[in-house]
């Protein structure tokens, strides 16, 4: 679960019966990316967003709409802006 007021992750979730705190940071999110050879999007949509942060839809839908993550009006639809996502989970990281 994300505490909107605190900016931190604070559930945790059984993965085959041993759990681990749900916690992605920037430089494992980076390395994921540099090695899957795929240019980055500057623009996520929700659910790609979700995944990154390692939270649910609902959840992403819910931090794009307090402003917790900077969004754009697209002709496609609404998109999170992948630089701010970052900057979101470096926040997350240190604390504040």
């Amino acid at each position: 679960m994300i505490d909107l007021e605190n900016g931190a992750l604070t559930g945790r979730r059984a993965r085959g019966g041993i759990e681990y705190r749900n916690t992605l940071y920037t430089a494992e999110v980076e390395e994921m990316i540099s090695k899957s050879n795929v240019l980055t999007p500057a623009l996520l949509r929700i659910s790609e967003a979700a995944q990154i942060a390692g939270c649910g839809r609902s959840k992403a839908y819910e931090l794009s709409a307090s402003g917790a993550w900077p969004t754009v009006e697209t002709p496609y639809g609404r998109r999170v802006v992948y630089a701010g996502l970052l900057e979101w989970l470096e926040r997350l990281q240190e604390g504040r």
